[in-house]
């Protein structure tokens, strides 16, 4: 089996050779004695002595100049083809896991740590000629190759096995989570399709209940004649006559009514307030129970130039809350003088626990025969923050408040100590931190930027 993948990676110390022509030749030992290897790593190191753990059944990891765990530094001689090379080497000092690869003459060329499929070959010889260093490599990697890799090809064989217990437990190992593979599969297939039913069941259901409801309608329909509608010319007739309607324009399916002198009431602060919020336009759309309202006194809104606090002035659409349902239904049942009631009382009220409600006192506050008390923009309804910087009260209206973190903790890579200040403070005293995705003081900014700037520039092995 040729290997699929192969990397060689250097240490920046001193390895003068080619590394291109020493991964294939090395690749091309491994790969000849038909092993189940399908990935290699090899690592020419310097003065290393650190259990690496990286690798896995059919990845091998090649370590040159390393050793796997702490090692003494010992004297070497290695006879190799009739040149004989000294060199200092490291002797392992727990080769409980680590073991001996000798050559066919008894001497050691590496240590081979079967857990992790790694080989280690602890010469120092990164200052050897190229020559000699590929000499020295290509000799422990044979040996390596013929000791441990030609064992790989045997290891699933029932017959030549070196290990039959094993090889019995990974087989029925295998089995066994094939069939609980199976079983949870089976079991992900029987839920799915309790689901779909039940998906079904509800969809039949609503279906039903949609039929039945069509139904109601349609018997309800073909009993009304057209003298069913004398509701809605009637209502149209008190719509006319209602004191601050001006004007009401009906042009089919469509009615637009002109509203004077609209005044709405809201509770600023604990007490209930008269606001003059002009004179509106409602547009219905009775067919698709679409409302839009308009008015000739626009102010600065929750969502712009505002005709009503509850009104998006771009649009005409207004947020109804809890009267969306009720204006529907008397839409559907061309309810007209209901519809037109229900509307007006929705625009001569605000409600100011939202926050467009709130808006109202942009609108003029006006007493009882018209007369103005307070300027739109002069009063509010929202409660006051206290600032921890500067100490100060301000109306959370008009001003914005930040969470703003006094303390870095480098152990945890993270922020505390949290302060609400006001915007005047955050901008002169605090600033974004891209690091922690919060506002932090200034006095802080130094330290987690020195910390982060020194992580990134740690070292890397390779």
């Amino acid at each position: 089996m040729r290997i699929e993948n192969a990397s060689l990676y250097k240490h920046k110390g001193k390895w003068e050779l080619n590394g291109r022509e020493l991964k294939n030749r090395i690749v091309g030992i491994i790969s000849d004695e038909d092993s189940h290897i399908h990935s290699l790593e090899i690592y020419l190191m310097q003065d290393s002595s650190t259990p690496y753990n990286m690798g896995s059944k059919n990845n091998l990891y090649i370590f040159i100049g390393a050793t796997p765990g702490e090692s003494d530094r010992v004297d070497a001689v290695l006879n190799i083809g009739g040149n004989t090379y000294a060199m200092q080497s490291f002797l392992p000092k727990d080769q409980s896991k680590a073991r001996p690869i000798m050559d066919k003459d008894n001497q050691i060329v590496g240590y081979y740590v079967d857990e992790f499929n790694e080989f280690y070959i602890p010469n120092e010889i990164q200052d050897f000629e190229s020559d000699a260093i590929n000499e020295i490599i290509i000799h422990a990697i044979k040996t390596f190759a013929k000791e441990v890799v030609a064992e790989f090809k045997n290891i699933n064989s029932w017959i030549k096995s070196p290990n039959k217990d094993r090889l019995k437990e990974n087989v029925v190992k295998y089995l066994s989570r094939d069939k609980e593979r199976l079983i949870q599969a089976l079991k992900d297939e029987v839920e799915h399709r309790e689901e779909r039913i039940r998906h079904y069941t509800r969809e039949l259901k609503t279906m039903y209940d949609s039929l039945f409801h069509k139904k109601q309608q349609l018997a309800q329909e073909e009993s009304n004649d057209v003298n069913g509608l004398d509701n809605f010319i009637k209502g149209l007739d008190l719509i006319a006559q209602h004191p601050q309607v001006s004007n009401l324009i009906v042009e089919q399916d469509k009615v637009t009514i002109n509203i004077d002198k609209v005044y709405a009431y809201a509770d600023v602060r604990g007490e209930e307030k008269r606001f003059y919020i002009g004179n509106m336009t409602v547009k219905i759309d009775i067919s698709n129970t679409d409302i839009r309202f308009f008015g000739d006194n626009p102010r600065n809104g929750y969502w712009g130039q505002d005709p009503h606090p509850h009104v998006d002035g771009s649009t005409g659409n207004a947020c109804l809350g809890n009267v969306s349902a009720t204006i529907a239904e008397l839409c559907s049942q061309k309810e007209i003088y209901p519809l037109f009631l229900t509307c007006l009382d929705f625009l001569e009220n605000a409600n100011t626990d939202d926050p467009a409600g709130k808006k109202i006192v942009m609108w003029d506050e006006v007493d009882e025969d018209g007369n103005i008390i307070t300027h739109g923009g002069e009063q509010s309804v929202g409660e006051t923050f206290f600032c921890e910087h500067c100490e100060e009260s301000y109306d959370e209206d008009s001003v914005t408040s930040y969470y703003v973190y006094q303390s870095f903790d480098s152990d945890e890579e993270s922020v505390y100590d949290a302060e609400i200040w006001c915007e005047a403070c955050r901008c002169d005293d605090a600033c974004w931190s891209e690091e922690m995705n919060e506002y932090v003081n200034d006095h802080i900014v130094e330290d987690i930027e020195r910390y982060f700037a020194e992580k990134d520039d740690e070292e890397e092995l390779f």
